[in-house]
């Protein structure tokens, strides 16, 4: 597995939970964008809604999955943030 992803980093947790993050909130802007007419969505509305959903959803199964990689010590986990005693 470290062959494929390398290390595990604080830095590499932060851009995925970020770019959950922003998944989320573009699939959020936009169901509300869509309502904002007061007519029904059409096809490509949900189409789209899906789509970034579905991106949100994907991205927050490899942060978890990453995060149980690293948990179950498939990979190790360097923090240079850390303090040192």
């Amino acid at each position: 597995m470290s062959s494929a992803l390398g290390h595990v980093d604080a830095p590499k947790f932060q851009r995925l939970a970020v770019a959950a993050a922003y998944a989320r909130a573009r699939w959020v802007a936009t169901g509300l964008a869509v309502t904002e007419s007061g007519r029904p969505p059409t096809q490509e509305d949900v189409e789209n809604l899906a789509n970034l959903r579905r991106a949100y959803e994907e991205l927050t199964e490899v942060y978890d999955a990453m995060r149980r990689v690293v948990e179950r010590a498939y990979l190790p986990y360097s923090d240079p943030q850390a303090r040192k005693p």
